[in-house]
């Protein structure tokens, strides 16, 4: 079904599938020849070929599959076929009618499938699993037909969960690994694509159908991936391996994307949260979130939600006497209006603000053999680093029903300001230079407009096909000075370092991808997708103004599936994907008597990914199975090279390669318990030794831990009216290095961990009352080290939320 179809199950008045009748002979024996396909185009199909009439709304066929009918048989017996495990059945309402209805009774237990939430969590209770629509490929699909491992994190499952922002989720996901300091400074990974302190981003960061952040490797994007809050968001998708061919540059190791509730013109409805915890050893947390749909006629309606979320923080500045100095605030809204212009016309209107203001890190001290400097949840810094991100993007989206294709244009503009600083006093204090502290501030504007039009095919789904463009202009500025301390720790003068360095990118792209049923249940699709950027950087330094420097580069990606439906809710594939990285101009470097230091451009680095998978649920719903192996080449690698005692940006010449694999099991021995369990293995490691990233032969890349799993397990008394539920979910990370070279003296390793958290629930009424305990047994955890500095035997290592203990109450009417 057309993307635009799906959406207009949002409609009150959403068109039917109608077939007229020619012939009243519904009880005779008819020949048929349909093959499977989407529901809406079998069940027409049919219709024509019986000669009957057959009314199916398309809110309850969108995303499905029918089945095919061929052979000689009555009516009857053709409706049963084709619709055999869709979760459909068709009733007479006449000698030559039918209507179409979900087959799903009260006491009927929902199907268990394959990622539907990030940890195989049930779904929302009124919605299978195998019903789940995602736009992977940028089309809606059910979830268990897209030919790639997909998490997904639901509505309901967010509520469940009570996350509110990343770090409440993502490093929950096996295959994937965060380095952070708090809130809107993380760096995500997904199946091991990184080496580090990653220069341009490898995972992409999307909202609805929009980019968000820099796409090249000095927009700074790696580190600062989106924090959207995740209230009245519909689901969010983590799409695991390189995206670059629908998705483009910046997608090597996968994709995550946030997709938000569309206004609903059929119903009002308000939303209302609230949530009050303590951390140990640190503040008191708090937030209130609020959201309304409110249709203004049948065919328009708006959309608004605000939310206001005050963590205390946990972590304590011992040099400036400072508690609790990771404390952060994060607040905005959203603003969403859909309007149904036409039958074949929507617009959607979007606006979304957020800001996030964090006085400290998450980085307690450590030495490089592991042991606190003074103890777990403290630091000793000369300047507490704050972060400060102020987001605004606002976004058209207008889809019209061609008839034959679904033509789609999404326009976006973003504004992005960041300021931060860093405490370099561990790595300057020895260069005995006059000055007592050395912060590094670096602010960096960002704007970012991108246009992108693409038609896809509708109906018969034998052949679909879909091809579009897309164009982005981003410019970057980025700012950075030293704040300095003299001896007597007063403020001083800067005249050691100062860069101004802007920087532009603009990239026009092609895409085009098809698939083609070759025989019944077995689809084969590719795709290819060429882009071609140009770039440009100047700077300034305290010492000199260098000629502004370019590039241009063109890149291809490409993209072959193939896959094979056993039955609607069980199939196997086969993925080939690419992904790159832009390569641009490199910096000019002036030395201290002005002399200027050039260096050559960098490339782009490329991924090549190889996958099998299989996903599956059995016939009575009580067992979900998704498997996938991987083999990653990736070549080229963008790194940080020294010339003339300046770090420049290059390319590694050997490579690394990522072997793995990833399990999720869900299982439901009884209608009211679901246990679920992901597991995850990476084996991640350079081809030979790279001098400049300091890393031997097969030496394992950094922050990528061997094996990760997570354990869920939910019960909730549905037939009771208050509706009682309990859960926990335990998550476990292998130990890990954090960059290359020997544990203890060059670099730090990460421990091992698992923590466990608790939550319980009622329904009183329309009132939601939810307690948790995260982190029951107050574990350490260290998620990460982004700064080292083995002069000073110094590791600033991320250190996880200490046991916090809350209650939250909801409701919505």
């Amino acid at each position: 079904m057309s993307s635009f179809m799906a959406r207009q199950a949002w409609m009150a008045s959403a068109a039917i599938i109608c077939v007229t009748a020619t012939s009243p002979a519904v009880a005779q024996i008819k020949t048929f020849d349909i093959p499977a396909q989407e529901a809406s185009s079998g069940i027409s199909a049919l219709g024509r070929q019986a000669d009957v009439q057959i009314a199916a709304s398309r809110k309850i066929t969108a995303g499905k599959r029918t089945n095919a009918v061929r052979g000689a048989m009555s009516v009857e017996q053709a409706l049963q076929t084709l619709l055999g495990g869709t979760g459909l059945v068709a009733r007479g309402t006449g000698s030559q009618t039918f209507t179409i209805v979900a087959d799903r009774p009260v006491a009927a237990r929902p199907a268990a499938a394959p990622g539907e939430s990030f940890a195989g969590s049930a779904a929302a209770d009124d919605e299978s699993a195998q019903d789940i629509i995602v736009t992977a490929q940028k089309r809606d699909e059910r979830l268990i037909e897209v030919p790639q491992s997909v998490a997904v994190l639901t509505a309901s499952a967010i509520e469940k969960r009570g996350a509110s922002q990343l770090l409440d989720f993502v490093d929950k996901i096996p295959g994937v690994s965060i380095t952070t300091l708090g809130a809107g400074q993380t760096q995500i990974v997904i199946r091991g694509i990184t080496v580090g302190a990653d220069l341009g981003p490898t995972v992409g960061i999307y909202l609805d159908d929009v980019p968000v952040g820099g796409t090249n490797a000095f927009s700074n994007a790696a580190d600062i991936a989106l924090d959207a809050a995740l209230f009245d968001v519909d689901r969010v998708e983590l799409l695991r391996g390189p995206q670059g061919t629908l998705y483009g540059a910046s997608t090597m190791g996968g994709l995550l994307k946030y997709a938000s509730k569309a206004p609903n013109p059929s119903k009002l409805e308000v939303q209302a949260r609230g949530e009050l915890s303590s951390t140990r050893a640190g503040g008191t947390n708090y937030s209130a979130v609020s959201a309304i749909n409110l249709p203004l006629n049948e065919k328009l309606a708006v959309r608004a939600s605000a939310y206001y979320s005050r963590d205390g923080g946990y972590i304590d500045n011992l040099t400036l006497g400072d508690r609790d100095v990771n404390r952060s605030d994060i607040y905005g809204g959203r603003l969403d209006i859909g309007f149904q212009a036409s039958d074949a016309l929507e617009v959607r209107l979007s606006a979304f603000a957020q800001n996030i203001k964090r006085d400290g890190s998450i980085a307690a001290d450590y030495t490089l053999a592991g042991r606190p400097v003074d103890n777990r949840l403290s630091q000793r810094r000369q300047f507490n680093e704050f972060f400060d991100t102020k987001i605004r993007l606002a976004s058209g989206t207008l889809t019209y029903d061609a008839g034959p294709a679904t033509i789609t244009s999404i326009t976006s503009y973003q504004h992005i300001k960041t300021d931060y600083i860093l405490d370099l006093t561990a790595a300057y204090s020895a260069f005995g230079l006059p000055y007592s502290a050395f912060g590094y501030l670096n602010s960096k504007p960002f704007d970012k407009f991108t246009q992108e039009v693409r038609a896809s095919s509708n109906g018969d789904t034998r052949f679909k096909w879909l091809i579009g463009g897309f164009y982005t202009n981003e410019d970057v500025g980025n700012e950075q000075d030293f704040v300095l301390r003299d001896l007597a720790g007063q403020p001083a003068p800067n005249v050691l370092y100062r860069l101004s360095a802007p920087t532009r990118y603009k990239e026009y792209a092609a895409f085009a991808n098809a698939t083609y049923e070759l025989i019944d249940n077995f689809d084969v699709s590719a795709g290819v997708r060429y882009a071609k950027n140009k770039q440009r950087y100047e700077s300034t330094s305290l010492f000199a103004v260098a000629a502004p420097r370019r590039s241009s580069e063109g890149v291809f990606t490409y993209l072959a599936n193939a896959s094979y439906r056993f039955s609607p809710t069980a199939a196997v594939y086969a993925r080939y994907a690419t992904g790159y990285r832009p390569g641009g101009p490199n910096y000019d470097i002036a030395d201290f008597a002005g002399n200027p230091v050039p260096a050559a451009p960098f490339d782009a680095d490329r991924i090549k990914s190889y996958e099998l998978g299989f996903k599956g649920a059995n016939a009575s719903g009580s067992l979900g199975v998704e498997l996938s192996a991987f083999h990653i080449d990736w070549s080229d690698i963008q790194i940080v090279r020294f010339v003339s005692g300046f770090s420049v940006i290059g390319n590694a010449t050997g490579g690394a390669t990522v072997d793995g694999g990833e399990l999720v099991l869900t299982v439901r021995p009884v209608r009211d318990l679901t246990v679920s369990g992901a597991f995850a293995y990476q084996d991640a490691k350079l081809n030979r030794a790279e001098a400049a990233l300091g890393g031997a032969r097969h030496e394992r890349l950094p922050n990528v831990p061997k094996f990760t799993a997570s354990l869920n397990g939910d019960y909730e008394m549905r037939d009771v009216s208050f509706r009682p539920a309990i859960g926990a979910t335990l998550r476990y990370a292998d130990k890990r290095s954090t960059a290359f070279g020997a544990c203890g003296t060059v670099q730090y390793c990460l421990p091992d961990h698992v923590t466990v958290d608790l939550r319980a629930s009622v329904m009183l009424g329309p009132v939601t009352v939810r307690g948790f305990v995260k982190n029951l047994f107050d574990v350490r955890a260290q998620l990460g080290q982004k700064y080292g500095f083995p002069a000073a035997n110094l590791a600033e290592v991320a250190t996880a939320q200490p046991r916090t203990i809350g209650l939250g109450v909801s409701t919505r009417f």
